[in-house]
């Protein structure tokens, strides 16, 4: 039997005439037992932190034991599952002391500022380090210290801000905790430039100092340079604060912080998505009646929640939901995917809300995963198409797998039941980050057990639900001397072409569109 591919391509004469060759995409391992390893050097590495490099392909960040403590290592994978730099990655930071859970933000210019818990000995804190598109650190050997007050910082955040200038890079702000007052911890900020300079006070910029003590930050860009904060806050009992962070290092919603959510019980484990128009739509855990369940509140640019006080129930089924992950649906809505045990063990289930604060699939949410065995840090992003693309760990076949799926707008899976397998390698993974590609798919790192020691290993899975198995158009050039009546068109197979797993394809379909 001979199966088609589809290649679409849209082209009028000026874009035949000036085409640039696309990236592809087709190196990027196909079975789920291989997976493209990112780094297998000696001792054991963790907590991989991503993002997108501006070109196609991602920027893999770890903590390495391969020396005396815990160090940070970066490597740049291109579009096509090329590792780019030095062989296990390139140091961002060696200092004695160990350093730990780096997070990570792209420079816009290929590179990326990275951010880390340090507690070398003559002061430790949080550093940052910018390494550029090739590989190299730009900043101070070993990284800038983001603040100088004498206590540690932990649970770091990070967003870009926006360039001075179109084809400039961008710097960061960077959101922490910390027990400065010795009484309970507080809230900080700071921006740092592209060229590693400090924009607020040295001490940084405080986002909350309320009694009782912050935690479970998340941030997001504003959209404008700024960022939108969230977090949970032991001030009453648990409740959900959000602050929105000006450019210019100043805060928008109140001293510290705006309610969200002050209901009876306890609300915990924040997630956020931007509005677009400068909030942020925010779910969490909520048991204000009984059992565990998701809620969801609105807050817009100016500080003012839009939905229903201390929120709108996005499930209240049965049992236990909770650890929600958010994401925009381009709408001003969001998608929003939590674990679930409605069924017994966890499951993973999801919801869309509208602008508006209305529910907009089943009640109680849509089954994402109920296959035997738990599953575990799901993870969600927008598919660049109107969609979502959902990951989580998964036990189904013993030790946690990865799998992924796709849902469109109206609540649809688009891939197999239960979701695809990313990478279902023994020994099992952890860790997973999740990042969408713009076109559909995505790209998924993760710490990795199949060699003993822990790694980190990356996957491409594209908009078919496939790993790596797309056919990507190379190049597209016009014939000379026809007056633009052909041209030449190459493109990269498809692994799947040969694998006889999914059976031979033996041709593709080629659509050219021109003006009306």
């Amino acid at each position: 039997m001979i199966r088609t591919r589809v290649a679409p391509l849209v082209l009028t004469l000026v874009a035949i005439l000036c085409t640039v060759p696309a990236p592809a995409h087709g190196a990027w391992p196909h079975p789920t037992t291989a997976n493209l390893p990112v780094c297998t050097a000696t001792a054991t590495q963790r907590w991989a932190a991503l993002a997108a490099d501006g070109a196609g392909g991602i920027l893999v960040a770890w903590m390495d034991g391969r020396g005396a403590d815990w160090n940070i290592y970066i490597q740049r994978v291109s579009a096509d599952g090329t590792p780019l730099w030095t062989a296990d990655g390139v140091p961002v930071c060696t200092a004695t002391g160990s350093q730990t859970y780096p997070v990570l933000a792209g420079d816009g210019a290929g590179g990326a500022i990275v951010a880390w818990e340090d507690q070398r000995p003559d002061d430790g804190g949080a550093y940052a380090q910018r390494i550029s598109a090739d590989g190299t650190p730009l900043w101070t050997t070993d990284g800038v210290r983001l603040c100088a007050a004498a206590n540690g910082q932990s649970e770091i955040t990070i967003v870009p801000t926006l360039p001075a200038y179109a084809g400039a890079a961008n710097g960061a702000i960077l959101l922490w905790k910390e027990d400065r007052t010795g009484v309970d911890e507080d809230l900080y900020a700071q921006e740092i430039s592209p060229d590693g300079i400090l924009q607020w006070p040295v001490s940084g910029l405080p986002i909350c100092l309320s009694s009782g003590s912050p935690s479970g930050t998340r941030m997001i860009p504003d959209g404008e340079g700024g960022a939108v904060a969230v977090w949970y806050d032991t001030r009453s009992d648990g409740d959900v604060y959000a602050q929105r962070i000006h450019p210019s290092g100043i805060t928008w919603w109140g001293d510290n912080g705006y309610p969200l959510c002050t209901a009876s019980g306890y609300q915990t484990a924040p997630s956020l998505a931007p509005d677009g128009t400068g909030g942020a739509i925010v779910s969490w855990s909520d048991n204000r009646i009984g059992d565990w369940n998701i809620y969801a509140q609105r807050i817009s640019g100016g500080g003012v929640t839009a939905w229903t006080t201390d929120g709108v129930p996005l499930c209240i089924a049965t049992a236990g939901q909770w650890l929600s992950t958010t994401a925009s649906d381009g709408l001003g809505g969001a998608f929003v995917f939590w674990l679930d045990q409605r069924n017994g063990l966890g499951d993973v289930y999801g919801q869309r809300v509208s602008s508006a604060g209305v529910a907009l699939w089943t009640t109680n949410g849509v089954p994402v995963c109920t296959v035997s065995g738990e599953q575990s840090n799901v993870l969600a992003v927008p598919d660049g198409t109107g969609g979502a693309l959902v990951a989580w760990l998964d036990s189904r076949g013993g030790p946690t797998n990865v799998y992924l799926q796709r849902f469109s707008a109206s609540g649809a899976a688009q891939w197999a039941a239960d979701g695809v397998p990313v990478c279902t390698a023994s020994g099992g993974q952890s860790d997973l980050q999740l990042l969408a590609d713009g076109l559909g798919g995505g790209f998924a790192a993760w710490a990795d057990r199949r060699a003993g020691d822990w790694d980190i290993y990356a996957q491409r899975v594209d908009r078919w639900g496939c790993l790596g198995a797309e056919p990507m158009i190379a190049s597209v050039r016009d014939i000379p001397n026809d007056e633009g009546g052909r041209v030449k068109l190459s493109w990269d197979a498809s692994p799947l072409d040969t694998d006889v797993l999914f059976e031979s394809i033996g041709t593709y379909r080629v659509y050219r569109s021109v003006p009306a």
